[in-house]
């Protein structure tokens, strides 16, 4: 593994002759480079691979660069996006740059310019508010500083480490602060929810398969684990992992080397393992649901994530970047939240967290008539729940209220309503949810990790 890149990038653009000219300028100058013609290999690269920079070229065959801008910005987060044109006039740059572009630069001729400010050391300390946001990390709180100070510590070390925290407090941008500090910035990243994968093809997903391993094993595979060979994988809900896949994943970690399903000879492996959980794991190791040594083995450095509620001081900070995320996404401006309101967000214990911040603030912001947030619209989600919870025999006035939000809303309110319904009467047991709903267990799993809801306290 070659620990001196400078960082990796990302190269949009349709023309054959540019992508090799960037590929060789770029390796030379000692970054990884990855180089793709459109915007839909573009998209899936960012569901796998995290990049320190994305070049985007304005025009794109038919596509647009500025298309391409909104989507590195929705599902790059970290990476800075630059645009390169062979034909760009002020207003186009200035437009670029007002849209979320860290640069803009003509193509042949910026060269050294477009190096320069790619050239900064992507493990540089973290030390200010915008090293902070670099890493997506947003907030000032002492909770979540002290988070900080461990990242930085790790920054020179390949512990493996296990994140713990609630449902919604930014585990995964944990794991990937971790990962953009470490000498293995400039390789791959990748997530895994052991909680949404069906068991029996889990241990594919992550050591990969032999040709006729299996019914549809078609072709060879290779896993997570082999294709994260010197980067970085998270494990999430490390503690939905079924028990025999713990004992194989214990061998893995213990002899750096994977066996494919349907394989007899492994291969050797240098990949970085961070496990997340929401779980008390502790507890669940006590109970013998999950195992003792592979715990001991996962929790060398253990960093516990604070709930929204302990970190309240970040939530003005929080709101001021949802908004202006949302500002570059939906191109249209709105204002900040009145002292009476931002001192309601305060206020509120925010159960799900920041995923339920972001998502009421993204509510209000689409919603807002007037270029103000309503403290309706943010808290819409709790006078419904609320509403169901507390008067289950008036069906006509909840479906009154649905019928005033938009299409989405209601489909969100109706889903998550839905699953709280079935938890209750399966007493918890999501294998008993997915066959009442007729859904595959990983679906459910996946429902409700996007609303926030642990099915754990739907139990006894």
């Amino acid at each position: 593994m070659n620990i001196n890149v400078k960082g990796r990038i990302l190269l949009v653009d349709d023309d054959a002759c540019a992508r090799l000219y960037y590929e060789a300028i770029f390796s030379g100058a000692g970054f990884l480079i990855d180089v793709v013609s459109s915007l839909g290999e573009m998209r899936d690269r960012l569901t796998s691979v995290t990049y320190d920079n994305i070049l985007l070229d304005l025009n794109i065959g038919a596509e647009s660069g500025i298309d391409g801008l909104a989507i590195a910005l929705k599902d790059a987060p970290y990476s800075k996006v630059h645009i390169l044109t062979g034909h760009g006039t002020v207003p186009i740059a200035v437009d670029a740059l007002q849209r979320g572009a860290s640069g803009f630069f003509e193509k042949g001729r910026d060269i050294q310019a477009l190096l320069d400010q790619l050239e900064n050391d992507p493990r540089k300390p973290i030390s200010c508010d915008s090293d902070l946001k670099s890493i997506g990390l947003i907030g000032r709180s002492p909770a979540l500083m002290d988070v900080v100070d461990k990242i930085g510590r790790l920054r020179d070390v390949d512990s493996m480490v296990l994140v713990l925290g609630e449902s919604g407090t930014g585990k995964e941008v944990i794991a990937r602060a971790i990962h953009s500090v470490s000498k293995r910035a400039g390789q791959r990243f990748h997530a895994v929810n052991c909680g949404a994968i069906p068991e029996n093809l889990l241990e594919s997903e992550l050591f990969g398969h032999t040709r006729g391993a299996f019914t549809d094993a078609k072709t060879s595979r290779k896993g997570i684990f082999e294709l994260c060979s010197s980067g970085t994988l998270l494990l999430d809900e490390i503690g939905d992992m079924p028990l025999p896949l713990q004992m194989k994943l214990l061998r893995v970690l213990q002899e750096h080397e994977v066996t494919p399903v349907g394989g007899s000879t492994s291969v050797k492996i240098d990949t970085r393992v961070i496990a997340a959980t929401h779980r008390d794991i502790l507890q669940e190791t006590r109970a013998n649901r999950f195992r003792e040594d592979l715990y001991y083995r996962l929790s060398i450095v253990v960093l516990h994530i604070p709930p929204l509620r302990q970190r309240v001081e970040d939530i003005p900070l929080l709101v001021d970047h949802f908004l202006e995320t949302f500002k570059k996404r939906f191109n249209r401006e709105v204002l900040k939240p009145c002292p009476s309101l931002m001192n309601k967000l305060v206020s509120y214990k925010w159960p799900g967290n920041i995923r339920e911040l972001q998502n009421a603030v993204e509510r209000a912001f689409v919603l807002s008539t007037n270029g103000s947030l309503n403290d309706n619209d943010i808290f819409a989600h709790l006078s419904y729940n609320n509403q169901s919870s507390i008067d289950t025999t008036s069906e006509t006035n909840s479906n009154s209220d649905r019928f005033g939000l938009t299409l989405s809303d209601a489909k969100t309110d109706f889903e998550r309503t839905y699953l709280e319904h079935h938890l209750k009467n399966c007493n918890g047991k999501v294998g008993a949810v997915a066959k009442t709903s007729g859904r595959y267990r990983a679906d459910i799993y996946r429902l409700l990790s996007r609303h926030g809801i642990d099915h754990l306290e739907f139990r006894g």
